[in-house]
């Protein structure tokens, strides 16, 4: 009998024994965020600021709730980003069905947003609410990961919660198989 189980349920342990998933903490392993940067004009710097200050401002008014958290910083940082412009395209709450078909597992999900080029995913993004800390949807941004259609490609992942504010966390890659 298949069992399902929701991707927000999933641990980082699963997914370590079920896809191999490491840590890796090479620091020449993921040099794409590290190297040959663009530099940012200061009209976005500007607007980067202005998120920022959204943001703390958010932050005296609570509940700050994941609808919340994409309209007040994820949606402008793509806009900013130009992650709304061609070739670039965004879908939100994605549906993801990964199967485990030996262990007769489906884990379902929905990202909340996705930046594609053509059919290739960019990025992944997952918000939580704010007493969430970001590790408490690591497992789950993984598990949307590892469900792209071209796991041969990088993807890349953001997780945004009120942890950003004080806290500049983030692994340096995930590595599977």
């Amino acid at each position: 009998m298949v069992k399902t189980i929701q991707s927000q349920e999933i641990t980082l342990r699963y997914l370590v024994d079920n896809f191999g998933l490491q840590l890796v903490r090479d620091e020449q392993f993921f040099r794409e965020w590290q190297d040959d940067l663009p530099e940012i004009s200061d009209w976005e710097k500007e607007l980067l600021n202005q998120v920022q200050e959204g943001y703390f401002n958010l932050l005296q008014n609570p509940p700050f709730l994941e609808d919340i958290v994409r309209m007040a910083i994820v949606d402008p940082i793509l806009f900013i980003g130009k992650f709304f412009l061609y070739p670039y395209h965004i879908r939100s709450e994605n549906p993801i069905n990964l199967e485990l078909a030996d262990k007769e597992v489906i884990i379902r999900g929905r990202i909340d947003a996705l930046v594609m080029k053509e059919q290739l995913w960019m990025m992944v993004i997952e918000s939580k609410r704010a007493e969430f800390s970001i590790e408490a949807g690591l497992a789950q941004l993984l598990t949307y990961l590892i469900a792209s259609s071209y796991p041969e490609h990088p993807n890349y992942g953001l997780i945004v919660t009120e942890e950003i504010r004080s806290q500049a966390s983030y692994f340096k890659g995930i590595k599977s198989g």
